[in-house]
């Protein structure tokens, strides 16, 4: 969540004039921090079925904080190998796991 501050014509003392909200996908941007908040629970419940469980998916993903470098490698080393054998449906699915769970470890450190 980051404030965006607008400079005042008159005064040096920067105004607030919208709270930026993230999930770690969509973006809310409003005056008030609640009205920021409620329009990315509105997108949540606009989001599709498929969306809704590739969130519930990601959200069963246990990251601690010494393994997931070691799990991201290894679906690293998964997709690669796949690649060179030419095995694209494994390929994806190896990419599609360590997307997941990158996702997931950058909305769990709220980058």
């Amino acid at each position: 969540m980051e404030p965006v501050f607008l400079a005042a014509e008159e005064d040096a003392i920067p105004e607030l004039r919208r709270f930026v909200v993230s999930d770690g996908f969509r973006v809310a941007m409003e005056p008030t921090l609640l009205e920021a908040i409620a329009q990315l629970e509105e997108t949540e419940v606009g989001l599709g079925t498929e969306a809704n469980l590739d969130l519930q998916e990601m959200s069963q993903i246990e990251i601690s904080s010494s393994g997931w470098p070691i799990e991201a490698l290894e679906l690293l080393e998964k997709a690669e190998t796949a690649a060179r054998d030419l095995d694209f449906a494994t390929f994806g699915e190896a990419l599609r796991e360590l997307r997941e769970l990158l996702q997931d470890l950058s909305v769990r450190e709220g980058l």
